[in-house]
């Protein structure tokens, strides 16, 4: 495991596609929404040094009760959005 997955994730006050974007990086993974508006919900969250993609996915879903689905290496995102 490289030493950046190991650190600390912080995000403040950032869209969930940004949110969506580091954790596609941090992990190796894709991510889309099924719907478009449920990219623009604001997250703010603080994950420990080694939270998995899955604990950092329930935090950021659940800030706009989105759910999500994982296969393979690809995740879904599915949410109403926020206004």
């Amino acid at each position: 495991v490289t030493l950046w997955k190991q650190q600390a994730v912080s995000f403040s006050d950032i869209t969930m596609r940004e949110a969506a974007d580091s954790i596609e990086h941090r992990f190796n993974v894709s991510i889309e929404f099924a719907n478009p508006e449920a990219e623009n919900c604001r997250v703010t969250a603080r994950f420990s040094q080694g939270a998995t993609a899955e604990q950092m996915l329930s935090v950021i879903c659940g800030v706009s009760k989105a759910t999500y689905t994982i296969q393979n290496n690809k995740i879904t995102i599915y949410g109403k959005g926020c206004k």
